[in-house]
């Protein structure tokens, strides 16, 4: 018996030999040949060395809006820096608003590039007495190995005279600890208001002299807020005065919580 020849897969069937090449195709050396798949109805086409891979010249037509869909080329730059810069819709909104009022009102605006940014910041903190910002290296000991990290602050004496020496913030600071009571009828009961009236200010102020005053100072590192610091990230450092109404500590301005540090990760 003669036996049947094996089955074929498709992917294995040998390609269809391409038409043979008419009198003014003789191939020459060097020719390349290009076979379209069958379905493409296409024809196979020769090419000599010098012609192969050679397109006609038809340049692109010339976009002058490549910026579109935007409504300007400046919009457009804007957005893209927004992208770059991955910030928040929220301060990406604050943004806009920033420069739409710039466009609105006509107003000055003579930031050149980030130095002339950091200049002026560095002026608004020696208007209201801040002092700059210092480097110092905190070891560490992480699984038994010393790490060495760098930390930005500036030094918490100065910010508080400089805040306890202003005329407004001297007028509305509580320098001593109180207790508050309300009498439901037959008791005393005491509860809190602000943070001089906790107990641990009253115990505080217990064990100083008579003639010296508690000054309480609250310190954290704010998490929500990842900020950057020259080319590296980190978290804030926070700070406020205690003794000033939760009005002004936790406002803005002089007396309000300021960053007194950046805590790198």
């Amino acid at each position: 018996t003669v036996p049947k020849p094996a089955a074929v897969h498709i992917d294995q069937q040998p390609p269809k030999k391409p038409p043979a090449p008419t009198k003014s195709q003789v191939p020459q050396v060097d020719d390349f040949r290009t076979t379209y798949h069958p379905s493409s109805g296409r024809p196979t086409k020769y090419d000599a060395f010098e012609n192969y891979g050679t397109r006609p010249s038809n340049p692109l037509p010339f976009d002058d809006k490549p910026w579109l869909p935007f409504h300007s080329e400046i919009e457009f730059v804007f957005a893209k820096i927004m992208l770059d810069c991955a910030i928040s819709n929220k301060n990406v909104d604050a943004l806009i608003n920033v420069v739409r009022a710039l466009l609105e009102s006509g107003g000055p605006f003579e930031v050149k590039d980030h130095k002339d940014l950091e200049n002026l910041w560095t002026s608004a903190a020696g208007l209201h007495g801040l002092a700059p910002f210092e480097p110092s290296e905190v070891k560490v000991l992480y699984q038994n190995r010393p790490r060495i990290h760098m930390l930005w602050s500036r030094p918490l004496m100065s910010w508080i005279v400089n805040a306890l020496e202003d005329t407004f913030l001297a007028s509305v600071i509580n320098w001593d600890a109180i207790r508050t009571d309300k009498f439901d009828g037959k008791d005393w009961i005491p509860f809190i208001t602000e943070l001089w009236t906790a107990r641990h200010m009253w115990k505080f102020q217990s064990h100083i002299p008579k003639d010296g005053k508690p000054i309480a100072i609250t310190l954290y590192a704010d998490k929500t807020r990842l900020s950057s610091f020259g080319g590296h990230q980190g978290y804030p450092i926070m700070a406020n005065i205690n003794n000033f109404p939760d009005t002004i500590r936790n406002g803005h301005g002089l007396g309000s919580t300021q960053v007194v540090g950046w805590l790198p990760i």
